[in-house]
């Protein structure tokens, strides 16, 4: 039995087991040509002729859910140092993308060269778009709400990959949004960690590029398995509910509550209250104050009484 198992083990390390013929993606399963796929995985690229892709091991998990498993074997005589890329590409015209708490299609909203209140950045960059200087914007898997998601939909289909958690080779990753000659996206998961082609460390600040590296001795191999799943929007660009009910079945975290029903409730009613304040008689709420007002205030630009008469 053990002969066996070394025999099965080396057929599945000489690369015979991995995808010869294109991977496609249905809505409940995997299909077998492109008219009825929602996306297909794109073939694996060595990025050094000693790496030899052993395995790359597609499972339909039901509900629209598909795990990718891949296998990666240094066949060379020497150490090989890489980033491991997985890409998928959408087949199905999606025209809106979410990376969770970074990118809502591309932060259009934030007009690009400024931040809130036409205060100029001038070559600071801001994440805006799929790319920067020609290169994709590429973010660490802590940066996002789901380990290096990516969320593509349209009015009626929603498909979102992201980094499984299970091991340590998997969680650790980074995501990009590519988009092709044609305008369909390309989904992209890199190992382990990249920010590119700058560090966004806060609102409007950029560091230098960071990357991390993997490094196979001879002989060596690499495995990491990454979720595919497909997320119909709940409401107009609303795929990210769907993709959210995907992430907490998979991914399984183990969130313990810290507070009561009581303490939440008085918490917030304590919150609440230090918002109020007296003014000519009136109780007002000080929240949600803009951008501008701030930064005026904080350059005692305006007095008391006009940051109140405008909160009003």
């Amino acid at each position: 039995m053990k002969r066996v198992l070394i025999i099965a083990a080396s057929i599945l390390l000489a690369g015979l087991s991995a995808h010869a013929d294109p991977v496609y993606f249905g809505a409940n399963g995997l299909v077998n040509d492109k008219a009825g796929a929602l996306a297909v995985l794109v073939p694996y690229s060595a990025p050094d002729p000693a790496l030899k892709l052993a395995d790359e091991n597609v499972r339909y998990l039901g509900n629209g859910e598909y795990s990718i498993t891949r296998i990666i074997v240094n066949k060379g005589d020497a150490a090989v140092t890489f980033n491991d890329v997985l890409k998928v590409e959408d087949l199905f015209g999606a025209t809106h993308y979410t990376i969770p708490c970074v990118s809502y299609n591309g932060n259009d909203f934030d007009g690009g060269a400024t931040i809130a209140d036409g205060i100029k950045l001038g070559k600071v960059k801001v994440p805006t778009g799929i790319s920067c200087e020609g290169e994709p914007w590429v973010y660490s898997y802590q940066r996002t709400g789901v380990p290096s998601c990516t969320l593509t939909e349209n009015a009626t289909t929603g498909l979102a990959l992201f980094a499984a958690t299970d091991t340590r080779e998997s969680m650790v990753s980074a995501c990009a949004l590519e988009q092709t000659e044609d305008g369909r996206f390309v989904h992209v998961i890199v190992r382990p960690v990249v920010e590119a082609p700058y560090t966004y460390e806060a609102k409007g600040v950029f560091g230098p590029r960071y990357e991390e590296k993997l490094t196979l001795a001879p002989g060596e191999h690499f495995a990491a398995t990454s979720y595919l799943c497909v997320c119909p929007p709940k409401w107009e660009n609303y795929a990210s509910v769907s993709l959210m009910e995907h992430a907490l079945k998979l991914l399984d975290p183990q969130l313990e509550i810290c507070l009561t029903d009581q303490q939440a409730w008085d918490l917030a009613q304590h919150y609440v209250r230090s918002l109020l304040y007296l003014y000519n008689g009136k109780w007002l709420l000080a929240t949600n104050r803009k951008q501008r007002m701030f930064h005026a205030q904080h350059k005692v630009l305006i007095s008391r009484e006009e940051m109140a008469e405008r909160q009003k």
